[in-house]
């Protein structure tokens, strides 16, 4: 599943990035058990805003993702 997001962004995003595409992949292990895998891509709002950018994903985004997976998974197992 592919997502596209365009502007709109808040915080610092807001002036680094113009854009935002992720992809979720599914793949069921096991009954009642699936492994997600998350790629992303952001567009920079400059070529000047790329290496903040950059920094600021790798500094914040992977805790931001696990946080967010987290939420999902107790709502799937919530019912």
């Amino acid at each position: 599943m592919w997502w596209a997001a365009r502007g709109g962004f808040t915080g610092p995003l807001a002036a680094l990035t113009t854009a935002a595409f992720g992809e979720w992949t599914f793949v069921e292990t096991a009954p009642d058990r699936a492994e997600i895998t998350w790629r992303y891509a952001f567009t920079p709002r400059s070529a000047l805003m790329a290496a903040p950018l950059s920094l600021l994903i790798a500094l914040f985004w992977r805790t931001y993702m696990r946080r967010g997976i987290e939420n999902v998974r107790r709502l799937a197992e919530a019912g």
